[in-house]
């Protein structure tokens, strides 16, 4: 009897095998495919997340701007303060005493911020102002309030052709100096505009045309409170530093007391060749003549090239 029911037990384990069937629809495809929807699902959430408009990128600009309107407000709370004190004592007055008593708390707005400058006070015309820098936004604090300009950059602000123009008082050839003025044709707000030239160090501010003596380069940029422009070029190239020559070609050997023929060149690439002002004379002092006008005795050129001819009773050149 046991022997039976053992047998039946083992016939009845075959049949529930024969009769399973594996899932069809647990495959290796599927099973990719389901990764794959998820990982496209998991980068949807992420981009709405921390992407150009996610939240956590909304959530810093909101941070930002709160941050801007407690600085403002609180620029704007000392202004009114020393604006119902000094009302009657100028408008500078009014920015110098807001100036000192913002310096004079500075760790309140360190309490926004982490880093904080305030800026000594600054004239234009009747205005006055000052400005004061956290975590690099730029405040400007005048009598019509707080604004702000935006933030300090450490690149090079861009500059577009004629931003910076450089004027010459002559485009002609000249012995020199050339008066170079520079200006700003972009307004670039309270900003102070340097120079130098090609051989010179250190920048200084241009507030007058500058004289320039031989041709080179001259640098131009502006320093804003928001950071400095690139480096504009001028350049002077007209100035005649080359002195100009004069070659003298004889026709045949000069002998004392026969007729010496010689034709005079003058040459100057530069600013040409004023040829009235050009004279010779036949030297018999063994020492040079040089430079001096007043020695030249024999006469002027009326042409270039010119023919001489002269007759040498003594030995000379």
């Amino acid at each position: 009897m046991e022997n039976e029911i053992k047998k039946c037990m083992e016939n009845y384990q075959l049949k529930c095998r024969e009769d399973y069937q594996s899932p069809a629809g647990i495959t290796l495809v599927a099973l990719v495919v389901t990764i794959i929807v998820l990982l496209i699902l998991a980068g949807i959430a992420i981009n709405l997340s921390i992407g150009n408009n996610g939240l956590f990128t909304r959530a810093d600009k909101a941070k930002e701007e709160h941050k801007k309107a407690q600085i403002i407000e609180y620029l704007d709370m000392k202004l009114l303060e020393e604006q119902s004190i000094h009302y009657a004592e100028g408008n500078k007055k009014i920015i110098e005493a807001t100036r000192e008593n913002v310096y004079n708390n500075k760790k309140d707005l360190e309490q926004i911020g982490k880093e904080v400058e305030v800026r000594e006070v600054e004239e234009k015309e009747e205005d006055a102002y000052f400005y004061v820098v956290v975590d690099k936004g730029v405040y400007k604090v005048g009598l019509a309030g707080t604004k702000y300009l935006g933030k300090q950059t450490g690149e090079e602000i861009d500059i577009e052709e004629g931003d910076i123009e450089f004027e010459y008082d002559t485009k002609e050839w000249t012995a020199g100096p050339v008066k170079v003025s520079i200006k700003v044709n972009r307004n670039m707000g309270d900003a102070k505009l340097l120079y130098k030239q090609e051989d010179e160090e250190e920048w200084k501010e241009y507030k007058e045309e500058i004289e320039v003596y031989k041709n080179q380069d001259i640098y131009a940029k502006v320093i804003t409170i928001m950071g400095e422009t690139k480096v504009a070029t001028g350049t002077v190239s007209n100035i005649d530093d080359v002195k100009p020559t004069a070659s003298i070609s004889v026709s045949s050997a000069a002998y004392v007391n026969q007729a010496i023929n010689a034709t005079v060149t003058h040459t100057d690439n530069e600013t040409g060749v004023k040829t009235a002002s050009c004279k010779w004379v036949y030297n018999t002092n063994p020492n040079e003549i040089g430079e001096d006008e007043s020695l030249y005795t024999g006469g002027t050129f009326s042409s270039n090239s010119q023919a001489i001819s002269i007759k040498g009773t003594s030995k000379g050149e």
